[in-house]
């Protein structure tokens, strides 16, 4: 029997997907304003719920790298939620100038928040790994990508910042073409911005090597079948509430994943059942 938490985890998808479904079938008009306020209102709890989850299995850790490797999940899925429904909020404003600053920086603070994930997870794997492993020799190259990363972000933000407060429509205008007159803006937004994609490649090694750690596979299961149906939303133009509401609750599994606190309490309960 599963307990009151997850079956609250499992409501949290299900009743606004539901909200969705009859929405598509009783053909309600959905102006952009209310697909806006639609995307915000529904899926709000179970990305809530994941985020809820990801702090509170922090506190329940012991060893510090694990508590940030929760604190880690609990700020990527933050961070996906605020970027695409900045995306969604800003699209028909009537400042552009201030939508194109705000989704660029949203999407910059996902991609960081993926890369803090995957470097704490690396960190995790290795400490949990018999034989201690070096995954790529990460534990030296985390350092000058890091610095890579933030010279690289420092220059965006700062150029996203003075295009929005100066409204220098050239500037705003190139961020969103990528053609800058400058070499080192053209590479930095083309190129640069997508360096936390690096710490993608280790992730897929120890997911490989993982067989010793059954919390750290089920973990990046359900972070897989997350990012999955977050890569599945960018192609799609109708059912987008439901795979992101899917994603939302895979990301709160993957939270959850980390302590199976749950599982161990059901463990308990049967064994005094039976006593």
């Amino acid at each position: 029997m599963r307990d009151r938490s997850e079956i609250l985890g499992v409501c949290l998808f299900l009743i606004p997907a539901a909200v969705a479904v009859i929405t598509r079938i009783y053909g309600v008009v959905v102006t952009p304003d209310l697909l806006t306020n639609l995307i915000l209102v529904i899926t709000a709890p179970t990305y809530c719920y994941a985020i809820y989850w990801a702090l509170d299995t922090r506190k329940a850790l012991a060893v510090r790298v694990y508590r940030s490797q929760a604190l880690a999940t609990g700020l990527l899925a933050l961070m996906v939620w605020l970027s695409y429904t900045s995306i969604f909020e800003l699209s028909g404003s009537p400042n552009e100038q201030l939508s194109q600053g705000v989704t660029v920086f949203a999407f910059a603070a996902l991609l960081l928040a993926l890369f803090y994930f995957a470097d704490i997870t690396v960190k995790a794997s290795r400490r949990s790994d018999p034989l201690l492993r070096d995954t790529l020799h990460w534990s030296k190259v985390r350092i000058p990508l890091w610095l890579a990363i933030s010279v690289s972000y420092g220059i965006l933000l700062v150029v996203v910042a003075y295009g929005t407060i100066t409204n220098n429509l050239a500037i705003l205008n190139a961020i969103g073409t990528g053609d800058f007159g400058n070499a080192v803006f053209n590479i930095d937004f083309n190129y640069l911005i997508y360096l936390p994609f690096v710490g993608v490649i280790p992730l897929v090694v120890v997911w490989f090597r993982a067989k010793w750690d059954r919390t750290l596979r089920r973990h990046f299961l359900w972070l897989i079948v997350a990012l999955v149906m977050l890569f599945a939303t960018t192609f799609l133009t109708v059912g987008f509430i439901l795979v992101f509401l899917a994603a939302g609750y895979f990301l709160y599994r993957a939270s959850r994943s980390l302590a199976p606190l749950s599982r161990l309490t059901r463990d308990e309960n049967a064994e005094l059942s039976t006593q």
